[in-house]
């Protein structure tokens, strides 16, 4: 797929709608198309444009960001047009801007506690039930498609092109996220297919390595996760989603909610032993200067 490169301060012009915009960066390129941050020359307004010359798959995401527009995890959509290059037609969709990071950057800068990753992933299957009531399936979701938007505190899915009907074939994926590489089961669009995806996000988040079918198998990546301190029940709760991930999504939710209460208490716990532990060496020191002062004086 001829993938367009374009050059910064560049101006591009819609076919129907005659808006211009200003190239400012690349800030993605996919498979079958390249992102870029441009400024509408008459409003200095800001998009995220997204170019590729598959019309059928520019068409399908736009309907499907607007079909799903009301559910707070999609970024918005602001239009469809196309363009001339070099001679050529290439199809675009606007996006909203979203000014942070995706989930990949910030979880390699950061540290994150296993109560905030859980958190996290409970909000992408809240997101993803929308889409299973819908009889939709995510399919190509991964880290660098969940985007943390700062200004707003908020983390938006901000690519629709692996979405599929249930129970179709799943045209895109990324393998690292793909239970057939991973020989985990076969690529048709089902629950079960996001759930051991999500399984993989989860993992991610909490290894903080490199994990790839091509290098390794399933069973390596769990001996990893069963290495890390977690409680038993979030162990096993992954590995479920990974080998037996037969239950819906909303069974996986609210089994996850009592594990985030859980984990909170634990934390939360620690944090008192923690402080208490503080406390009865700051006691002791004390006790110890005290003692130590006495006899200073009773010598002199």
């Amino acid at each position: 797929m001829n993938i367009p490169q374009l050059s910064p301060s560049s101006i591009i012009e819609g076919r129907w709608n005659k808006n211009r915009y200003e190239i400012k960066e690349k800030i993605g390129e996919g498979g079958i198309a390249s992102v870029y941050l441009v400024e509408e020359v008459q409003t200095r307004q800001q998009y995220a444009m997204k170019i590729s010359k598959d019309s059928i798959s520019i068409n399908r995401e736009y309907q499907l960001l607007k079909k799903f527009h009301k559910v707070d995890m999609i970024v918005e959509t602001w239009g469809i047009d196309d363009l001339k290059l070099n001679g050529e037609t290439y199809y675009y969709i606007l996006l909203e801007y979203i000014k942070g990071e995706n989930l990949k950057e910030y979880n390699e800068k950061n540290k994150l506690d296993n109560t905030i990753i859980i958190s996290i992933i409970l909000i992408i299957l809240k997101g993803l039930q929308t889409f299973h009531d819908e009889e939709y399936i995510i399919g190509d979701l991964k880290l660098e498609n969940l985007m943390l938007d700062k200004r707003n505190s908020k983390l938006k899915i901000i690519d629709l092109g692996g979405v599929v009907k249930n129970g179709d074939t799943i045209k895109e994926f990324t393998p690292l996220y793909d239970r057939a590489s991973w020989k985990c089961g076969e690529r048709i669009a089902e629950a079960s297919y996001d759930l051991f995806t999500v399984m993989i996000v989860f993992i991610k988040l909490l290894l903080k390595e490199s994990i790839h079918p091509k290098n390794q198998k399933i069973e390596d990546v769990i001996e990893k996760l069963k290495k890390l301190d977690l409680d038993k029940e979030l162990e096993n709760f992954i590995i479920e989603g990974l080998l037996k991930n037969k239950k819906s999504l909303n069974f996986y939710i609210k089994r996850l909610k009592n594990l985030y209460n859980r984990e909170r208490g634990y934390q939360l716990q620690k944090r008192l032993l923690l402080k208490e532990k503080r406390v009865n060496i700051l006691l002791s020191f004390s006790i110890l200067f005290f003692i130590t002062t006495i006899i200073f004086l009773f010598l002199i």
